[in-house]
């Protein structure tokens, strides 16, 4: 899991979660705030967005989280990436508009522990 916070002009603060897991584990359902540790009835219909990790594209679905706590304001996509899920979770939900195609993610788990030593600063997310 990862999470990346700034600020954009039109909607100030945003929080974009990056999670990425193995089948049934539930952490990308549990950051989405959802009931079921696996996403449903992703794959119908064309993708919303498609990132790229390593040499090729990733499809990634919206999720419907209107069964889930509605005060919690996000935007949640899922795919499948080298038999993981591959779960967005943006705060608020308006900061999908800042999603393009052209996002590159990084699998960083191969790296080890340099970015866990990685200094970070700055105020907490408000979530």
């Amino acid at each position: 899991m990862s999470c990346v916070s700034g600020t954009s002009a039109l909607d100030g603060p945003v929080d974009v979660l990056v999670v990425s897991e193995e089948p049934g584990t539930g952490l990308g359902a549990r950051v989405a705030r959802l009931t079921s540790p696996d996403p449903r009835d992703i794959g119908e219909g064309p993708p919303v967005v498609k990132v790229r990790i390593g040499p090729g594209p990733v499809s990634l679905w919206a999720v419907s989280t209107s069964d889930a706590d509605e005060e919690f304001d996000r935007f949640v996509m899922v795919g499948e990436a080298a038999g993981r899920w591959l779960w967005l979770v943006l705060r608020p939900a308006s900061a999908m508009l800042l999603m393009r195609d052209e996002w590159i993610l990084r699998d960083v788990a191969g790296i080890g522990a340099p970015p866990v030593e990685m200094s970070f600063g700055g105020p907490p997310p408000v979530w």
